[in-house]
């Protein structure tokens, strides 16, 4: 083989002709993607990484806000699960490819949904420290997160907002997520949660 001038990693040596086409062809991987059901005499969910990560964090998650607000710690869980299937569900219909930027959209979306709530908890356990009954509580929490869930939410449905339009096409899913989930966690907050 005859040696070349060019190289992508140490401009002083020769690489051959082998060496080129190597890189190349290496750079040109097919993108795959992971099927969610293994099929065989049973039809089982496979356990990817991904899946087994999510899993994890929802784990860790969960024990933290039960050990921090119990009972509450239910309600917290069921509307953020509720607000991402829903988020998930018009994903779906839209017809929107679901890629890694949209994955990191349904992080943020549930650390916005999980922020306002936590918020939420926080109020509620001080007003039911200073002696106040849980319906007053509950009055007087509400009245002091609603504005802070309000802003968190138009926040997020800007931002979701500005990456559809200016993203380009990886962030546009990022985008759907964020602006839809915002207004369907606002949603949720403010009428199922509360």
């Amino acid at each position: 083989a005859e040696p070349y001038d060019v190289d992508i990693s140490c401009p002083t040596r020769n690489v051959t002709q082998t060496e080129i086409d190597y890189y190349e062809n290496a750079l040109e991987v097919a993108p795959t993607m992971e099927s969610l059901l293994s099929f065989g005499s049973n039809v089982t969910i496979k356990l990817s990484t991904t899946l087994i990560a999510t899993l994890i964090a929802f784990v860790i998650v969960s024990l933290l806000l039960v050990v921090y607000y119990r009972v509450n710690a239910i309600a917290v869980i069921a509307t953020t699960l509720g607000s991402l299937f829903i988020t998930l569900l018009s994903f779906s219909k839209m017809n929107v490819i679901f890629n890694v930027p949209a994955l990191i959209g349904l992080v943020i979306l549930a650390g916005g949904l999980l922020f306002g709530q936590i918020y939420y908890c926080n109020r509620f356990k001080e007003e039911v420290y200073k002696g106040r009954s849980l319906k007053k509580a509950n009055q007087e929490a509400s009245k002091k997160s609603n504005l802070l869930t309000l802003d968190a939410s138009i926040i997020l449905a800007f931002a979701g907002l500005m990456m559809y339009v200016l993203g380009g096409t990886a962030l546009k899913p990022m985008g759907v997520i964020l602006f839809f989930g915002s207004i369907f966690g606002l949603l949720m907050n403010l009428i199922v949660f509360k």
